[in-house]
């Protein structure tokens, strides 16, 4: 939806895009570092081999792991640990990674192996040097599934640390486990976890339960911005996707970022600023899908600018899809109503039906068939030219809670604001 540059209700158009795709984005699934991927050095679990054990009293070989559960679907695509050699007695750094299925709460199979890695060794205080693994295949992480980071010793004479994030019970906390050659114990510990992130590149599955905003632009006078907010109690993690109007991944632009990209990390209560940067002659269009690990709260600010002294904004709060939503309209003394509706299914066209009831009690009834992951945006007056000038609501209706909608009231002046919806 656009407000030309003249008033009246010709200063509504559709904004049409054809869009390119964009490359999958890579995002944080789990991370037990403090701020910026740090860490401070220098306790943690031991993972030694046999012949440092028994020349140094330890009971046997020493393994040590920490768990995640993804919120989401996705591929890996590298895992950062926090490890150090152990200088004194030590004679070799050698250390095997592995990552382990869960096998009824304790480190099951490996479905990746890293072998023979050398511990960098750490100085004592505030470090940001971590060893990073890749998955030679594809490894597929499923939401709400448990799984382990294993350290293990990669030679008898191994002396070697896996790290925690802090030392004086400031840093987060985690699941823990430790092999002292009797088998795995398990720990919750309140603080202080072992220092590690995940990252990966989430599937379709991921964005399932996602928030939506139908309706996004930028170029010709018209800009973006996003405020994304942690409501949860924890630690989040966020990751938009663009779609432009043909249901491809659309490269919106991002101000100071990469196009199509707009991931991060919250703590709990903190929020984020994004936005595009408005200055392209081209208008683009598309929607925008937000996953996350927790929960969040999204808000969509359309701003445009006619050269004057004053620009107008209209504010749309992203929600979840669904199947039922309501909305009012108002075409009458020059207003105009426009809407864009969004088939947030990637792999299934979508019916919507929208039920017309003007307050002089005239009802009418149209409907849209959109194919996956497509959106359209329409006018009122001009889809269903039997409301004219008159106001009233709309019933939008799915078979499936695949629908997205949103809605902007304009003034004869050109002026706009959120039309909301309800569901």
């Amino acid at each position: 939806m656009k407000i030309a540059s003249g008033g009246g209700s010709g200063c509504l158009a559709l904004l049409i895009l054809a869009s390119v795709s964009g490359a999958a984005q890579n995002v944080t699934i789990y991370n037990n570092f403090l701020a910026g991927n740090t860490f401070v050095c220098c306790s943690g679990e031991f993972v030694v081999g046999s012949a440092f054990a028994s020349a140094n009293s330890f009971p046997g070989a020493y393994q040590a792991a920490a768990a995640f559960t993804p919120a989401g679907n996705f591929n890996l695509t590298q895992i950062d640990l926090a490890l150090s050699f152990f200088l004194a007695g030590g004679k070799a750094r050698g250390i095997n990674i592995t990552l382990n299925q869960d096998s009824d709460g304790l480190p099951g199979a490996a479905l990746a192996a890293w072998g023979g890695l050398t511990a960098p060794l750490q100085v004592e205080g505030t470090s940001s040097l971590v060893t990073t693994v890749f998955p030679a295949s594809t490894v597929a992480l499923l939401a709400g599934k448990q799984y382990w980071i294993v350290a293990s010793p990669a030679s008898p004479d191994t002396s070697d640390f896996f790290l925690m994030n802090a030392v004086d019970g400031t840093g987060r906390g985690g699941r823990l486990a430790f092999n002292y050659s009797f088998g795995w114990i398990v720990q919750d510990v309140p603080s202080d976890g072992l220092a590690f992130d995940v990252r990966g590149t989430p599937t379709s599955e991921y964005f399932t339960n996602a928030l939506r905003v139908p309706q996004i632009v930028d170029g010709g006078g018209w800009k973006m911005r996003f405020v994304i907010a942690n409501t949860d109690q924890v630690p989040i993690t966020f990751n938009f996707q663009f779609w432009g109007e043909d249901g491809a991944s659309l490269p919106f632009p991002v101000l100071n970022g990469t196009p199509g990209v707009l991931s991060g990390t919250l703590e709990p209560g903190s929020s984020f600023f994004a936005e595009s940067p408005g200055t392209a002659s081209i208008l683009q269009q598309g929607w925008a899908e937000i996953a996350s690990s927790g929960q969040i709260g999204v808000s969509a600010i359309y701003q445009f600018s006619a050269g004057g002294s004053r620009d107008s904004l209209g504010t749309e709060i992203a929600a979840p899809s669904t199947n039922s939503a309501a909305m009012t309209f108002d075409n009458t003394q020059g207003n105009a109503t426009a809407i864009a509706v969004a088939n947030t299914n990637p792999t299934q066209p979508v019916t919507v039906s929208m039920l017309f009831a003007t307050d002089s009690g005239v009802n009418s009834t149209i409907s849209l068939v959109l194919p996956p992951h497509t959106r359209q945006a329409f006018v009122t007056a001009s889809m269903n030219p039997t409301i004219g000038t008159s106001r009233g609501s709309i019933q939008f209706s799915a078979p499936s809670p695949d629908m997205a909608v949103m809605g902007l009231q304009f003034t004869s002046s050109g002026q706009f604001t959120s039309a909301g919806s309800y569901q």
